[in-house]
């Protein structure tokens, strides 16, 4: 049986065996760059450091707010402003000059009076005003204290309540660029050890990469991926943690 397959011959066969030497020569370099980078990679060594403080917060903030009710709107202000005098001298009292102390606009609501249907008629039932106050200052234990004392104007009628409580640290970004220095010293020493078992040392950075910063309560043993930065407390603990690869010797 014949095949009409053609097969190539004379210089067909010569360009078809330069082809194959091209690929040949070509897979040759592919394998050896392969084995390459192989090699340089097991020349590297990855490991993580962090850095860890605890710390004292320097700055605190304080804000709650007031209201004052009453049928007729130049009542419900008047009230307002006798409830702003009396904490205005009770913020004096904690000790808080004018510059720490920041008035918060006030707001005005007007409630209707209800029909059979609970719903909203044109008669105004009442008007209710709002004011509140804001203090910042580095003095945060005054703070801490204040904002429970606060509730002490309760029991003069007025309407007060604390809406949030924060201590902060003012140079985080020093205290970062410190700690990430940290970080990677200890990224260092953690390579060392890890070369030193295995009979080798390690020699430059290779790459790094900065991972989390986190602020937290005291202690916590949480590691958000996003980092955190708890407000909570006046104690906070600080961790920086930075990925990377050292040059083994």
């Amino acid at each position: 049986m014949s095949s009409n397959t053609p097969y190539p011959t004379g210089n067909g066969l010569r360009a078809l065996g330069r082809w194959i030497a091209i690929a040949i020569v070509i897979s040759a370099f592919t394998i050896a760059s392969t084995i390459e980078r192989i090699k340089l990679d097991s020349q590297t060594i990855y490991v993580k450091g962090s850095s860890e403080r605890q710390i004292t917060s320097d700055v605190g903030i304080l804000t709650f707010y007031y209201s004052a009710r009453a049928e007729k709107l130049p009542e419900a202000n008047e009230k307002l402003s006798q409830y702003t005098d009396e904490i205005i001298k009770f913020l004096a009292k904690q000790g808080f000059s004018d510059s720490e102390i920041t008035r918060i606009i006030t707001s005005i609501q007007t409630k209707y009076k209800k029909d059979e249907k609970g719903n909203d008629t044109s008669e105004i039932q009442q008007y209710a005003v709002q004011s509140g106050f804001t203090i910042k200052s580095s003095d945060v234990n005054k703070i801490s204290a204040t904002s429970i004392a606060v509730s002490e104007l309760i029991s003069k009628d007025i309407d007060v309540r604390v809406t949030d409580v924060k201590f902060m640290v003012s140079d985080l970004s020093k205290l970062k660029k410190d700690m990430l220095s940290e970080a990677i010293t200890n990224a260092k020493e953690r390579a060392d050890i890890i070369a030193k078992g295995a009979g080798s040392s390690i020699g430059r950075l290779h790459w790094a990469s900065q991972g989390i910063f986190q602020i937290t309560t005291p202690y916590a043993p949480n590691v958000s991926d996003y980092g955190e930065y708890d407000t909570s407390t006046i104690e906070k603990t600080i961790k920086a943690v930075i990925s990377a690869t050292f040059k083994i010797k």
